[in-house]
């Protein structure tokens, strides 16, 4: 169960800091924000299960046989220690997410000032660039609808 919420949130996680980077930069990246998201699931869930295996081979686990204290061991070490480590690795990750509700409420309501022509934002709380105005989006861009 736990897997699940995990993978539910991390992807409305994903869509909020694609939203964000177009707000900060102006420019919105999701094909390559995706790309990367993708590969680097791809590659943790190899690691991952490289880890395990390391740790079960360390602790001399040996297949269709009676496993000695050191393979139990190492079983209860692939099991629980090694994904409590890396659980609490991302808790340390994620209390950094400072994104709110009302803080992407607000930036979702700048990003469609901007794609309609309006300023969305007061002085100080838009990325600009070195001449102060802000970044320039592409004319063609589909309006912003929250959800997208």
């Amino acid at each position: 169960m736990g897997v699940l919420a995990v993978n539910i949130v991390v992807w409305a996680l994903e869509a909020d800091t694609v939203e964000y980077g177009e707000w900060k930069t102006g420019v919105r990246t999701e094909g390559i924000t995706y790309a990367l998201f993708s590969f680097t699931r791809k590659t943790g869930q190899a690691v991952g299960g490289a880890l395990a295996a390391y740790a079960l081979a360390l602790g001399g686990y040996k297949s269709g046989a009676v496993q000695t204290p050191d393979a139990v061991f190492g079983i209860q070490l692939a099991a629980g220690a090694l994904p409590a480590v890396m659980t609490i690795l991302a808790v340390i990750v994620m209390a950094k997410y400072t994104l709110t509700d009302t803080m992407h409420a607000r930036i979702l309501t700048e990003i469609q000032a901007r794609r309609t022509g309006g300023d969305g934002s007061s002085a100080g709380d838009r990325p600009s660039d070195s001449d102060g105005a802000a970044p320039a989006v592409s004319p063609g861009a589909a309006p912003l609808v929250p959800g997208n």
